[in-house]
C-alpha cells in the first residue's frame, strides 16, 4: 500500500491508494426470507470537506497529531462506492442475494424483490496519533419496490463520535502487526487505513444491529416471529385428537 502526501487548502492531505472492502463484523444473524436486493448508487451529500472537487467524494476523515491543522484523509475510491460494496457483502452475509446497480429505474420485477436507495450526509473518521479513533455517520437507506419509487420503509444509521479505538472487529494480533508497521516504517498508513476499514464495518454493523430499523426489515423476521400457536404433543389436544405438525386433528 502506498501513501502520498500532497499540499491542499487549507491543510495537508494524505491520500490512500487502496482501502480493503470489505472487512465486516461477523454476524450470526440470518434473514428468514432471503430477498433479491438491488442496491442503487449511494448519494453522497456530505459537507464536512466540501471544496468543489471530485476528491471530496473520497474524503474519509481527519488525522490529528499535534501538527496544527489536522491532515485531511482521502481515498482514491469514493466513499459511496466503498459503502455500496460493504452493503452488498453485508446483505449477502445474512442470506440475501444482493447486487449493485447503476439505475434503480431500470430494475425488473423478474429478478428483483427489493430496491435499496442509500444516501449518506455525514461520514468521517477522526484519528489521533495517540490511538483514539472516532466515527461520525448519518446514513439513510430507503427501500422501494422494483419500478416504483414509493418508499416502503427507511432505515438509518446515526453515530456521533462513536469510539472505535477498542473495536472488536479486528484481532489484537492484527492491530499489533499494524502498530509494528507504523513504528518500523515511520508512517501511520496501516493504522489509518485500518481505522477507515473499521469505520465502514462499524457502519454496516450499526445498520443491522438488533433492535434497529435495518434489522427490523432485513434481519428480525428470522428471529423475532412469535411461535405459531398449536400443539406440540397429543395430550395438548382435546379428546381423541392427535397432534400433527402443530395442529390437532382426528386420528
Amino acid at each position: 500500500m502506498t501513501w502520498m502526501m500532497a499540499l491542499a487548502t487549507p491543510a495537508l492531505a494524505y491520500h490512500v491508494e487502496a482501502i480493503a472492502c470489505c472487512h465486516l463484523d461477523p454476524t450470526e444473524q440470518r434473514a428468514a426470507a432471503p430477498l433479491r436486493i438491488a442496491i442503487a448508487p449511494f448519494t453522497d451529500s456530505r459537507t464536512q470537506a466540501r471544496g468543489g472537487t471530485p476528491e471530496d467524494l473520497a474524503w474519509m476523515g481527519v488525522v490529528r497529531g499535534g501538527w496544527g491543522n489536522p491532515f485531511q484523509l482521502h481515498g482514491e475510491q469514493a466513499l459511496g462506492e466503498l459503502l455500496g460494496q460493504a452493503l452488498e457483502q453485508q446483505l449477502d452475509a445474512v442470506g440475501h442475494d444482493a447486487r449493485l446497480i447503476t439505475d434503480a429505474a431500470a430494475v425488473s420485477t423478474s429478478d428483483t424483490d427489493l430496491v435499496l436507495v442509500p444516501a449518506v450526509s455525514r461520514w468521517g473518521v477522526d484519528i489521533s496519533s495517540w490511538g483514539s479513533r472516532k466515527l461520525t455517520v448519518d446514513l439513510v437507506i430507503t427501500a422501494t419496490a422494483p419500478g416504483d419509487a414509493t418508499p416502503l420503509w427507511t432505515a438509518s444509521v446515526h453515530l456521533a463520535d462513536q469510539d472505535t479505538s477498542n473495536t472488536a472487529l479486528r484481532p489484537v494480533a492484527d492491530l499489533r502487526q499494524r502498530a509494528r508497521e507504523w513504528y518500523g516504517k515511520g508512517g501511520g498508513a496501516m493504522l489509518w487505513t485500518a481505522a477507515v476499514e473499521d469505520g465502514i464495518a462499524a457502519t454496516m454493523a450499526a445498520l443491522i444491529a438488533p433492535g434497529g430499523e435495518g434489522a427490523a426489515h432485513l434481519i428480525a423476521p428470522s428471529t423475532t416471529l412469535a411461535p405459531t400457536p398449536g400443539c406440540t404433543k397429543d395430550t395438548d389436544c382435546k379428546g381423541d385428537r392427535i397432534c400433527d405438525e402443530g395442529a390437532c386433528r382426528e386420528p
